[in-house]
């Protein structure tokens, strides 16, 4: 699994992507495959055309399960950053869910932040920017539990981008 893919990288921009992974496709095929049979075996001759109807509403339920699509662009020639984030109902109905722009100016580091997870002992991973403001932005809305090394390598290719080396020697 793949935290973030990299679709751009050029010295005016950077576009990292993220889209639902297998997990979030296969849960989405359980949820379809577990409703359409309990559908299923309650519809009698007499009602078929419940059928189809079931079969829409499992695929509603099921594919409001999926995870969201993620795309953070960075754009040196305007100066910013805009993070979006849409489902897969937004990708239908060409709408956004959220978007944030960010002054690249304001922006001072990008970390890997880690929290540990209660009950299953594993560590999640996010990449995190810091503003001047002392506010903190997440790339992604969650975290992964990938290893951190890809964490890493994303949070070094912002900081290569937006030249923070130089900004914190200074």
């Amino acid at each position: 699994m793949v935290y973030l893919n990299i679709i751009e990288n050029t010295k005016e921009s950077l576009v990292l992507e993220r889209s639902p992974g297998l997990r979030s496709l296969a849960v989405v095929f359980g949820i379809f495959a577990a409703l359409s049979i309990a559908a299923n075996q309650q519809i009698t001759a007499d009602a078929a055309w419940w059928m189809p109807l079931s079969i829409i509403g499992c695929f509603f339920v099921a594919f409001s399960c999926l995870d969201e699509w993620e795309v953070c662009s960075f754009n040196k020639r305007l100066g910013n950053l805009t993070m979006t984030r849409q489902s897969i109902f937004g990708k239908i109905l060409k709408t956004t869910i959220n978007k944030v722009v960010i002054d690249l100016e304001t922006i001072t580091d990008v970390t890997v932040e880690s929290e540990k997870i209660k009950y299953t002992g594993k560590n999640v991973h996010v990449v995190c920017l810091w503003s001047e403001e002392g506010h903190t932005y997440q790339i992604t809305s969650c975290g992964t539990s990938d290893s951190v090394s890809e964490h890493e390598e994303i949070c070094n290719t912002i900081e290569k981008f937006l030249n923070l080396e130089s900004k914190k020697e200074s």
